[in-house]
């Protein structure tokens, strides 16, 4: 259940698709996060920035949570609501309208997370459907329609689906924990081991165990650079774009008054040799990507971390803070409470 709560559609919605978007990346928009010269080199950073997402930073937030809402609650018998999170610090404030204010932010969140898992699931759905309509045939004559086409058969499709998976959740939930959800979750992990084997024993199984490793290492030794990395010579390239206002390198002329010059004007005149272009450097990076990627994927991860970080304070009652943190950062799934 643990497997299902935390990582949900996620793991299939982005899938294959995630590295080998990282690794184009590093070809169209100069996605620069690691050390490479080569494109060995180049598929490992693709590989990094993968595990860097699904790491230890976002399953902090869950156990961030989980820790607090278990201690509290469970130490001080208090009722298992995120607004006891904030009761050692306001006291019985949480009792109030601060409290209420809490409890429905936390269930924004969750609905906002929900809403993100269960829209880029369908479209991978749709498309796996699709997939399998086409047959193996290299024109595909299927009439379904593409998941990302904007047709209103494609809408229509994906309203389909969601009242699906919605019927599902919600037969799971009035069956109760211990046979809807628990079945169900318990059906999921096991097409995920599934699928997971299968891709393992029928491919190369050396060349996938070795990249494991392997990635595995990358990951450890560069996690505390990337996690503080924030882009920042990258977004240098604004201040040599014309038009921005801040631009110092080629745009000399008079400001209230006086003559300014630039940079290159003032270098090359104190050296006698022209400065170097900076911006060729600094425009080959994505300075935005930061922005418009790694910090949505993590938003989604803390939008689902009430509702994770609560399930998992629910099956470590009777555990220490200690066991907590081993059982959830360094196995996959805790042990039958």
């Amino acid at each position: 259940m643990l497997f299902c709560c935390g990582i949900g559609i996620g793991l299939y919605s982005l899938g294959v698709r995630e590295p080998i978007d990282y690794y184009r990346l590093s070809y169209e928009n100069k996605l620069f996060k690691v050390p490479f010269q080569n494109d060995d080199q180049r598929a490992q950073q693709a590989l990094f920035v993968v595990l860097f997402h699904w790491g230890f930073h976002a399953w902090g937030c869950y156990i961030l949570v989980a820790l607090l809402l278990g201690f509290v609650a469970y130490r001080w018998d208090m009722p298992m609501t995120l607004r006891i999170a904030f009761y050692p610090l306001v006291g019985d404030v949480v009792h109030g309208l601060f409290g209420d204010f809490v409890d429905f932010i936390s269930m924004a969140c969750t609905t906002f997370g929900v809403c993100t898992s269960l829209g880029m699931g369908v479209d991978v759905i749709l498309t796996g459907i699709r997939r399998l309509d086409c047959g193996a045939g290299a024109i595909c004559n299927s009439s379904i329609p593409a998941g990302g086409d904007g047709s209103n058969e494609s809408k229509n499709w994906k309203v389909g689906i969601i009242c699906v998976i919605t019927l599902i959740a919600t037969c799971s939930v009035a069956i109760g924990l211990s046979k809807g959800l628990k079945t169900i979750s318990q059906v999921t992990f096991g097409l995920g081991n599934t699928l997971l084997l299968l891709l393992l024993y029928l491919d190369n199984t050396w060349y996938l165990i070795n990249v494991y490793v392997q990635s595995l290492g990358h990951y450890l030794q560069y996690i505390v650079a990337v996690a503080f990395q924030t882009d920042a010579f990258e977004q240098l390239s604004f201040e040599f774009q014309p038009g921005t206002g801040s631009n110092t390198w080629d745009q000399a002329g008079f400001k209230n008054g006086v003559w300014v010059n630039t940079v290159n004007h003032d270098v090359t005149e104190a050296t006698g040799i022209p400065m170097a272009d900076p911006a060729e450097y600094h425009g080959s990076h994505n300075s935005s990507w930061i922005d418009w990627w790694t910090i949505f994927y993590w938003a989604w991860w803390v939008a689902w971390a009430p509702f994770v970080g609560m399930f998992i304070a629910k099956i470590s009652r009777g555990r220490t803070i200690r066991q907590v943190f081993f059982l959830f950062f360094l196995r996959p799934f805790p042990p039958r409470v």
